[in-house]
């Protein structure tokens, strides 16, 4: 489980598993720890995320959207992975939970809809890329 918190962890690499990602480039504070700020570019979109809260005991960190071009406010994101399995690294249960507040480019449902698919292709990259890191 070690490399995939490793993985998961790495606030300013998200383009590693997140296909959907062009470039995720850190913008201020220090890498990977609270305050750090990442821009994740894709085709048309962009965000710009700040790190707010890391708990590495517990694999788990929170991160605020604070600006971006596809009309969300509020936007609050807690990823989280437990190990159900073994301990060989099979069984980790990841739980990425959200909240946003106002939504003006589309519906809330519209747009928890299309966070979701996003959301879930980033797991299942993750998934695939910690296979090569785990000891």
């Amino acid at each position: 489980m070690a490399g995939f918190w490793k993985l998961s962890a790495d606030f300013v690499n998200v383009q590693k598993y997140g296909a959907h990602l062009i470039a995720c480039e850190h913008v201020e504070g220090e890498i990977n720890a609270v305050g750090c700020v990442r821009l994740c570019r894709g085709p048309e979109l962009w965000a710009k995320e700040k790190l707010v809260a890391i708990d590495p005991l517990n694999y788990s960190y929170t991160y605020q959207v604070i600006d971006c071009n596809f009309g969300i406010e509020g936007y609050t994101s807690t990823f989280n992975v437990e190990n159900a399995g073994d301990g060989d690294g099979e069984g980790n249960v990841i739980e990425w939970r959200f909240d946003v507040g106002a939504c003006k480019s589309c519906t809330k449902e519209e747009f928890v809809g299309f966070i979701s698919s996003k959301l879930e292709q980033m797991i299942q990259g993750l998934d695939e890329m910690a296979k090569f890191h785990e000891p």
